[in-house]
């Protein structure tokens, strides 16, 4: 009897559920946001109208109701903050369809994948420990017994992986989801240990569930960050076959760059990323932020994980947040993304070591820089990582800080005029007393670069024992340009 009762209730409340979306896409709702017009109580009160009709066709009780209005006007905030974020779309008009508004409010699920259990939109990151490194991936349904096995390979060529003495290791993944934007899938991290510095590994996915044929991915690999020490590295373009990356021997490659898309420039980009990491002229990608674009489309996130994947499966990818992944309190960044967290505390800024680099993340997005003021969290932990970055300069002597908004720019909008001048009056004294060497920023979709600066005075001309911090904008991760 209870039996019955239970499978009875799971049938009505899926009815409801699947019904929620039929029931949404029928209201043909559309919500119109035109930031060139003066905003008046009239507009408000239409567009909650229109929000207000979506969630009551869509939902039955009160408090999925509730809950969809304050999706929805929280998402509505959001999109309008992105639109003013840039000035370039400061009076773009966006026209929410019903369909995208369904998924919004989670009426309408989304779901992560190709296929119900292959693993997909695989990507490595970095943790604190040069010993370390985390693989991550998805599936649409839960695996029961999620690993990583890995292996060190025979050879630095990577030829072959055949040993009559091979160790293969395994542990297992953590497991974590969401829901936002109507999202479904099963999102996996596995921390790989114990692992030799400078060397190739190699590493396959396997997982099953429901007594089901285990999947399992094809072998991929990895090339693991050195011990730090004082000896020097002989230096490396970005061409590999010219000077090979050897490790301890010659200096890795980092790649830069931030407002990705899944556009054809971004394909493009992609493409070239893919043949570099192929190649072993990178060691590290590093992305400033704006990444797939999606603004609250879960679909676009993972069609462009799957698009970025070819490349980041071979070399970690760390990241910092920009103003679009600011969707859902940043719920889709914050859940796909394993980033080295745990010492700042927040996962909006952390810091990591690579080679001969201590870098350093900031970010402006989550509290507008309130935190960034004097006695705020992130200041604080800020000051205290540079501090101590400062005393570990006989073997890692640069220090980078990155983040997604320009403290110097010269686009004709006000990002690089009052708002770049806001960031400078936030950090720059800070970057000039911790000798900063570089600072990597996005935002804008181009590419510039200043000499050594400091507030808004030229030091020197030329980069050679540079007086100050120089400072770059990579906004060409394949996103429109700017001018």
């Amino acid at each position: 009897y209870h039996s019955l009762l239970i499978l009875f209730l799971l049938s009505i409340s899926y009815s409801v559920l699947g019904d929620s979306c039929a029931d949404c896409l029928q209201s043909k709702e559309t919500v119109i946001l035109d930031p060139s017009l003066p905003t008046s109580s009239d507009a408000i009160n239409e567009v909650l109208e229109s929000v207000n009709h979506l969630c009551k066709s869509s939902f039955i009780t009160e408090w999925e109701i509730h809950d969809c209005v304050e999706t929805s006007v929280n998402y509505l905030i959001d999109l309008y903050e992105d639109l003013n974020s840039e000035s370039e779309h400061s009076e773009e008009k966006v026209i929410l369809s019903t369909k995208r508004l369904c998924s919004i409010v989670s009426a309408c699920e989304t779901a992560c994948c190709l296929t119900d259990w292959e693993p997909e939109q695989i990507h490595l990151s970095k943790t604190e420990l040069y010993s370390e490194m985390v693989v991550s991936w998805v599936t649409l349904n839960p695996w029961d017994l999620p690993v990583v096995e890995y292996w060190q390979a025979v050879d630095f060529q990577l030829k072959s992986t055949m040993s009559f003495n091979l160790t293969i290791n395994v542990v297992e993944a953590d497991i974590s989801t969401y829901t936002a934007g109507g999202w479904v899938g099963t999102i996996y991290n596995a921390t790989l240990t114990n692992l030799l510095p400078g060397t190739p590994y190699y590493y396959k996915i396997t997982g099953s569930s429901n007594n089901t044929t285990p999947a399992v991915t094809e072998e991929h690999y990895f090339i693991t960050d050195i011990v730090p020490s004082n000896s020097s590295l002989q230096s490396r373009s970005i061409q590999a076959q010219i000077t090979p990356f050897i490790p301890n021997v010659t200096a890795s490659v980092v790649a830069y760059f931030g407002d990705v898309g899944t556009g054809d420039n971004s394909q493009e980009s992609t493409e070239g990323l893919i043949q570099l990491a192929t190649n072993s002229s990178v060691q590290l990608i590093i992305q400033g932020g704006d990444l797939s674009y999606a603004d609250g489309t879960e679909s676009i996130w993972d069609e462009y994980m799957r698009m970025v994947s070819d490349y980041s499966d071979i070399v970690p990818v760390m990241t910092a947040p920009g103003n679009h992944e600011n969707y859902y309190l940043f719920d889709a960044y914050r859940h796909r993304y394993f980033m080295p967290w745990s010492e700042s505390g927040s996962q909006q800024y952390y810091s990591y070591n690579h080679e001969k680099i201590h870098f350093v993340t900031w970010s402006f997005e989550e509290f507008k820089g309130v935190d960034l003021l004097p006695g705020g969290k992130q200041r604080q932990w800020l000051e205290a990582d540079l501090q101590q970055a400062n005393l570990e300069r006989d073997v890692r002597p640069w220090i980078v800080l990155y983040g997604h908004r320009p403290f110097y720019c010269s686009s004709d909008s006000h990002d690089c005029e009052y708002m770049a001048e806001y960031m400078r009056f936030l950090l720059e004294d800070i970057i000039n007393e911790y000798h900063v060497d570089v600072v990597l920023q996005a935002h804008k979709h181009n590419y510039e670069r200043t000499y050594p600066v400091y507030k808004n005075e030229k030091l020197q001309d030329g980069y050679t024992d540079p007086l100050g911090p120089m400072y770059y904008v990579v906004g060409t991760g394949g996103r429109d340009k700017n001018s």
